[in-house]
């Protein structure tokens, strides 16, 4: 409950009176009221405020609307009435609306409601007595008394401070002038004194006069030195004007011109624009064509492997089918033999007939004589010829079958000439496939060396092409057997007949041996024996045609085969036709895969060595399991442990490493500490300026505790304390108590402030009601963001190490399994903490090279003739991961005093020497260059090509030095006062000159954006150096850093197929901040490591390839110079260099 309530009236401000009781110890609160109802009570006017100010000491009202008139005291509370004097009411009036012009009228409104609000206070008195009416010009005048009444506090302030602005003072004169001659206004203000509680003697007030303006003539003759001073300013900046305007004509002019440029660009820009959008059609047709020619390679890839394993199987048929043809050829040539026997047994036949003829006309005589005889065998012969016509009939019947035969074969040969009209056409078909296949090879280019490859194996193909031939050609033979054996069958039949034309002779002759009886016995014995040898012949005959059936049977077989296998032979010299395109493609596969071979047998040896070192951690983690077991008498261990144990068997690697450093680090400390203790000097870890790399990886703890956690909502953290600290820049701490803290979803760390250890500075907006913190996320909330960012810009380099060592012993040591807990946490809740930690750990290496410091003091200021240098020390410096106790360097100045851009100098540089140990201030050390006084480098910051000479953490650091030049100046801890050349002097002269120089283009220092550095600068350093590769199966990605920037550049690619090498290729940009270049193009988005530029390499190229290189020149500078150095860097793997190499090729082929 506040002691005093103070409640001005007619709208008096009370700012004089909060003043004075603050400076007194005294807590305020100030309250506007405009309405009655809020004066009734206390709570009703307390309820607006917050709970601290509730607890004030004096409760200030700021009343408006005349309210004070019904006010009345509050129960046990001294309550005020607040007014003033005429001239201290009209003064306040006259400065709260200077800016408008003041009348007479507004001046006498004023004096008016001063008059109005002292009646009302007084008529509130009369009402209520135990009000008390104050004067605020009483009070101010005799301060003491009022503390002492009020608030009971003894003070020593005679006086209150008056106002020595002298615009109020010059508002308090003219207040006074407008109340000349009113005396009614002062007695009614003297009424008021009486009436109320006064703090000093009681006088009589008068209304201003003469005397009044006779004590401020001092005053009037500071107003008119003000206002000559003022009109020489207007003086002054009228010529300032006319020459701005001139310049401003100049600058139109160049303005105009540029303008004209600007179109001419754009014009250029929208032609760009068409070739660009119509190269992209263009693009996306090919791009379309080649993902069909993709899918056409692949299903003639598996045409390929059909017709393949066909081809196996005709092969293999083909060769059953050609045993079988020389089985059939064998066949015959047996049937050949047997018809050249018949000929020779018919010829024997003809012979044995005209012997018989012989004997027929030596017989004629003796047939005369046996007439008788004859006429007997006449029936006999009778039933003979009987027995011929029947033996005809049965012959024509055997000529009309082999008609019928020799008309099957006719039609046979028909169908085969049909068959070749077919195979024609066929070789027509694949003529024109041939040709379709030309024209594909033509316009798959890529494809071309692989093709010619796939022809020279395709020759390899032509044996089997001539075996075909072959066949071809034993079909034909065997055609040619078949027509050979049809003529022998005409053959036989015209032998047949001219047998039969020479039975019907001798049977004519036969008539005609009626002479003799003896004879025609002889010649019927001899009829009888040539009938039995006709019989046999017949007989014989008909085993001819019966063989010769049969022979037409297996000809027309061996035919119809020949048909089927020359039919197959057609289809398999298409699928071989077939398969010499697909192998045209395959082999265009062939040489890819050898280099993939190549890869795989790396990556095999690599899998091998990583198979022997699981096999070795494996082992190494079951005799931990088991000396577990031994030392705890368990059988069985957790599955908690076990967990834990797969944990560590993951970052083995990880730990190795980071152990490799730190042993490498305490054994440097314990040789330190060692001479240390031999020369009785007191032990520091960094006792030395040595400048130290990867100092977050050095940061050490000896144990990790949980003590706590918390969930609600979507928030949760647990808390931890890291026992014995020990940080690499010497500090040792007891315990670190911090916490990761878990808010929807982002992964933060947040330390806490701790008794007698000050961890790092506090903040009045990075405070709460448990005090204050220091908060770092990962990705910060969208309600964070702003407080993330602040954070990060402010942080010095021991907060900095702070943070970021920690993040990694935390990642470290929740990798234990012996970690104590007072606190349950479940196994789920495990893992996602260390995950987060790990997730931390691995964004501290990406973070871009900031440079931070503590502080900076002013060791020297030296000024000569024509020179001057400002030496300044920095304490705990890190750039990037690389930390050093002391940094000291010198700001000279050269030609002082004949500068031509107006400054002092235009001749500013940036000089180290040894520091006072004899340790080296960068790491190119020591330099060429020397004088009487050591070692030194002098850099002109307006001239940085000589950094290229200097190692790349050196340039970073230069130019660091050099951008930050003016605000280092900024934070320098020195009384300017004591300086013979202000800061702002320094600073001015520095600006103009970087100014100048990149005005000139001879220097491109960053002094907008991250963007003009990068654009602008190209000649500091165009080598990429790479800070970290990753590859990881179908992902890959490098990381490369550029001197004089804090940009990292990552190509990164995702989904690599292995067997094409295509990839999502990106180039992405950080460096920390929303600032990174190009962060108002299409391509600049935020993710869980914050924000980043993600551009495509389909754009880059489509850049290069129309020479188009406006829109990201840097961008496609460095794009262009990556294979370069990735070639040339050391630290990648040769098989990643080839891999990365077919992948960038790739994408400049599409």
């Amino acid at each position: 409950m506040p002691r005093a309530v103070l409640i001005s009236v007619g709208e008096l401000s009370l700012e004089p009176i909060k003043t004075l009781v603050g400076s007194n110890g005294v807590t305020t609160a100030t309250i506007a009221v405009s309405d009655t109802a809020s004066l009734k009570n206390l709570d009703a006017l307390t309820s607006k405020l917050s709970e601290q100010h509730q607890k004030a000491e004096c409760l200030l009202v700021q009343a408006s609307n005349g309210v004070e008139k019904s006010v009345s005291s509050f129960s046990g509370i001294t309550t005020h009435l607040i007014y003033s004097s005429p001239e201290t009411y009209l003064t306040q009036c006259l400065m709260a609306n200077q800016a408008n012009e003041h009348d007479d009228a507004a001046i006498q409104q004023y004096i008016q409601q001063y008059s109005k609000h002292v009646q009302s206070v007084l008529n509130a008195l009369e009402r209520d007595s135990t009000l008390n009416l104050c004067s605020i010009d009483d009070v101010l005048a005799n301060p003491a008394s009022f503390l002492k009444t009020v608030f009971e506090i003894d003070s020593q302030v005679t006086e209150a401070e008056s106002p020595t602005n002298l615009v109020h003072q010059t508002m308090a004169l003219s207040a006074n002038a407008a109340l000349v001659d009113n005396d009614e206004l002062y007695e009614l203000y003297d009424d008021a004194l009486s009436v109320g509680q006064l703090f000093g003697e009681f006088s009589v007030h008068l209304s201003p006069d003469s005397d009044t303006f006779k004590d401020n003539a001092k005053l009037l003759t500071q107003v008119a030195k003000a206002i000559q001073q003022k009109n020489q300013q207007i003086i002054t900046l009228n010529q300032q004007t006319k020459e701005s305007t001139a310049k401003l004509s100049e600058k139109e002019t160049e303005c105009n011109q540029l303008t004209q440029q600007i179109a001419e660009k754009a014009e250029q820009l929208a032609k760009a624009e068409e070739q660009n959008s119509a190269l992209s059609n263009e693009l996306e047709k090919q791009k379309q064509a080649l993902s069909k020619s993709s899918e056409l390679l692949t299903a003639k890839e598996q045409e390929c492997t059909t017709l393949q394993q066909s081809l196996d199987a005709k092969t293999n048929e083909l060769g059953a089918k050609a045993k079988e043809a020389g089985e059939a050829k064998a066949k015959l040539s047996e049937k050949e033999t047997e018809c050249n026997q018949l000929t020779q047994q018919i010829a024997e036949k003809a012979e044995q007939i005209a012997e018989a003829e012989e004997q027929n006309s030596s017989l004629s005589s003796e047939l005369e004589n046996q007439k008788e005889a004859l006429s007997k065998a006449g029936e006999q012969l009778t039933a003979k010829e009987q027995e011929c016509t029947t033996l005809q009939q049965s012959l024509d019947a055997k000529t009309k079958e082999l008609g019928a035969k020799a008309k099957e074969a006719d039609e046979n040969k028909a169908k085969l000439s049909e068959k070749e009209t077919q195979c024609n056409q066929l070789n027509q078909q694949l003529e024109e496939q041939k040709q379709e296949a030309e024209l594909s090879q033509l316009q798959i280019t890529q494809l071309q060396e692989e093709l010619e490859a796939t022809v020279q194996q395709a020759s390899k193909l032509e044996s089997i092409e001539q075996a075909l031939k072959e066949s071809n050609e034993k079909a034909s033979q065997l055609q040619t057997k078949l027509a050979s054996a049809e003529e022998e069958q005409q053959l036989l039949l015209l032998q047949t007949t001219q047998l039969q034309e020479e039975l019907e002779a001798t049977f004519q002759k036969a008539n005609k041996l009626e002479s003799a009886e003896q004879a025609l016995k002889a010649s019927n014995e001899q009829a009888l024996q040539l009938q039995q040898k006709l019989a046999g012949a017949n007989e014989e005959a008909q085993l001819a045609t019966l063989q010769i059936a049969q022979l037409q049977e297996e000809l027309e077989r061996t035919f119809s085969e020949h048909e089927t296998v020359k039919a197959k032979e057609k289809e398999a010299v298409a699928e071989l036709n077939k398969q010499l395109e697909a192998n045209k493609q395959l082999k265009a596969l062939q040489k890819e895969n050898a280099l993939l071979t190549e890869q795989l047998s790396q990556l095999q040896q690599g899998l091998d060595k990583a198979e022997i070192e699981k096999e070795s951690l494996t082992k190494a983690l079951s005799e931990l399991q088991q000396t577990q077991l031994e030392y705890a008498g368990i059988k069985e261990m957790s599955n908690g442990n076990l967990q834990n144990a797969e944990l560590e068997l993951e970052l083995a690697s990880l730990q190795i490493s980071q152990l490799q450093e730190e042993l490498e680090y305490y054994y440097l400390a314990l040789q330190e500490s060692e001479r240390s203790l031999q020369k009785g000097l007191p032990h520091n870890t960094m006792s030395s300026n040595k400048i130290q790399t990867k100092v977050f990886d050095k940061a050490v703890a000896s144990e990790l505790s949980i003590t706590g956690k918390y969930v609600e909502g979507d928030y949760q953290d647990i808390h931890l304390t890291l026992h014995n600290v020990i940080f690499p820049n010497g500090k040792q701490v007891e315990s670190v108590k911090a916490k990761l803290v878990d808010v929807a979803g982002n992964i933060g760390i947040e330390f806490r402030a701790q008794e007698n250890e000050a961890l790092f500075r506090e903040f009045e907006d990075s405070s709460d009601e448990y005090g204050p913190y220091l908060r770092y996320f990962l990705t910060a909330p969208e309600n964070l963001q702003a407080q993330q960012q602040k954070t990060v810009e402010r942080l010095n380099a021991s907060e900095r190490l702070l943070v970021m060592g920690c993040i990694n012993v935390i990642a470290q040591q929740l990798q234990n399994t012996n970690i104590s807990t007072s606190t349950e946490v479940t196994s789920e809740q495990w893992r996602e903490w260390r995950k987060a930690a790990i997730s931390l750990s691995n964004h501290v290496d990406t973070l871009p090279n900031w440079l931070s410091f503590d502080s900076v003091q002013l060791r020297e200021e030296f000024a000569a003739d024509g020179y001057e240098h400002l030496w300044l020390v920095f304490n705990n410096v890190l750039l990037g991961n690389v930390w050093r106790n002391t940094l000291e360097f010198k700001l000279s100045a050269n030609k002082v005093g004949m500068a031509e851009n107006g400054e002092f100098s235009d001749a500013i540089y940036i000089e180290f020497r040894e520091l006072d140990d004899g340790s080296a201030p960068i790491m190119t050390w020591p330099p060429e260059t020397a004088d009487e006084y050591g070692p030194k480098v002098n850099v002109a910051i307006n001239n940085l090509k000589s950094l290229n000479d200097f190692a790349n953490h050196d340039k970073q650091l230069i130019l660091h030095l050099v951008k930050n030049v003016t605000s280092i100046l900024d934070k320098l801890d020195v009384d300017e006062s004591d300086m013979s050349r202000s800061k702002s002097e320094w600073s001015a002269a520095i600006a103009t000159l970087l100014a100048d120089e990149s005005a000139k283009g001879e220097q491109q220092v960053p002094q907008e954006s991250v963007q003009e550095e990068l654009e602008a600068a190209p000649e500091v350093d165009n080598i990429l150096t790479c800070d970290e590769v990753v590859s990881l199966g179908s992902y890959q990605h490098l990381v490369f850093t550029q001197t004089g920037n804090n940009t990292k550049i990552k190509l990164r690619a995702e989904n690599v197929n292995p067997d094409t090498f295509d990839a999502e290729v990106y180039l992405e940009l950080r460096d920390g901040t929303n600032n990174v270049i190009y962060n108002d193009s299409e391509f600049f988005g935020e993710d869980d490591f914050g924000p980043r530029v993600k551009i495509p390499a389909e754009t880059l190229e489509a850049l290069i390839l129309a020479n188009e290189q406006e829109q990201f020149p840097w961008a496609v500078t460095v794009y262009k110079d990556i294979p370069k150095n990735t070639e040339q860097a050391t630290n990648i793997d040769e098989l990643v260099k080839l891999l990365w190499k077919n992948i960038l090729n790739r994408k400049s082929e599409k």
